[in-house]
């Protein structure tokens, strides 16, 4: 099974080309065009590797840092 890697950035040419290129590399991509859809992405699904922008709307890439390592699940 492929392993998920999740893609956070608000620039949806970045998420095409991030998943189009982890695609091709026998990875899952999935993705999330703010940080808190990604960190509700990240709960569901468990990626095994998260790339995310710094700056983004609605919640930063910093912030997400932050809330991913405050849950027992997510924070390794």
């Amino acid at each position: 099974m492929a392993k998920k890697v999740l893609v956070v950035d608000d620039e949806l040419d970045m998420r095409v080309f991030m998943t189009t290129l982890l695609e091709t590399n026998g990875y899952k991509p999935l993705a999330a065009d703010n940080g808190m859809a990604g960190l509700e992405t990240a709960r569901r699904h468990h990626p095994a590797l998260i790339l995310m922008d710094i700056m983004m709307p609605k919640e930063s890439g910093i912030q997400l840092y932050r809330e991913l390592k405050k849950d027992p699940s997510l924070k390794d």
